[in-house]
């Protein structure tokens, strides 16, 4: 089992409704940590990569922009759905193209907008290489753009965001990086497409690295953001519990005793 307090044990100690580790090594089966969501690689998807995460050998995937792509459904039991509620997306993110490219969404076909979430790497004007998210219920729509940090240039980001349905989205990059949009969306975002890593309709799908991919039906803190981050780029804390030691001491002494 991982060391006490690595990263996945930080992810798990905060309730997640789905988590993906990516760390398979061959096969076309996306493990959930949780066991509700399992997903599919698909088109080729190249796996065993390097992950993101220090002192931990765990794999990633590394997607080629073409069509490669993990798909998790839609389980019946809705877990991927949020309705109007609060939630957060996890994940760690190594870019390597500078154009608008899906790293993850769950947002069906459709030719009029329906209720969606989505989260890309931007070309956008002066935002080039930036988080950008959108997500809408149907009715009203909301677009941020993350922090001045870039997520396509080759190095691994820890990127967070938070869908606060009272005030609007906040985005974290490296853990204490932060853009926030205020604007509320009331209506629900659940719908009945597929929750997608590397793809949304209508954007070029994902070229780079993705790692570590989880979902949270409720909103995490800024101190879990920085715990997770830290766990990821610095590793697991070292076990200083002195080890217990003995001494053979031989057998016990005679003595003599008088009656």
């Amino acid at each position: 089992p991982p060391p006490v307090g690595s990263y996945r044990d930080q992810v798990l100690a905060d309730a997640p409704g789905a988590y993906w580790r990516l760390g398979e090594l061959s096969g076309t089966n996306a493990a959930d940590e949780l066991a509700g969501a399992p997903g599919r690689y698909l088109s080729g998807t190249m796996l065993g990569v390097a992950g993101a995460l220090t002192g931990d050998a765990n794999t990633a995937v590394q997607l080629d922009g073409g069509d490669d792509r993990i798909d998790m459904g839609d389980p019946v039991d809705g877990r991927l759905d949020f309705g109007a509620d609060d939630f957060s997306v996890e994940a760690w993110v190594k870019g390597t193209a500078n154009d608008e490219r899906a790293i993850i969404s769950k947002r069906p076909y459709s030719a009029t907008p329906p209720p969606f979430w989505q989260l890309t790497v931007t070309d956008d004007g002066s935002q080039i290489g930036r988080i950008r998210v959108n997500y809408g219920d149907g009715t009203m729509t909301r677009e941020v753009y993350g922090p001045a940090v870039r997520v396509d240039d080759s190095n691994w980001h820890h990127v967070v965001v938070l869908f606060d349905r009272d005030t609007g989205i906040s985005i974290y990059v490296d853990g204490t990086n932060v853009r926030a949009n205020p604007g509320p969306i009331p209506g629900s975002v659940s719908n009945t497409g597929s929750l997608i890593i590397g793809k949304s309709p209508g954007y070029g799908q994902f070229r780079g690295q993705l790692d570590e991919i989880a979902l949270y039906p409720a909103l995490l803190t800024p101190e879990q953001i920085q715990a997770h981050y830290s766990a990821g780029t610095n590793g697991p804390p070292e076990d200083t519990t002195a080890p217990v030691t003995t001494v053979d001491l031989g057998p016990p002494a005679l003595t003599n005793s008088t009656a």
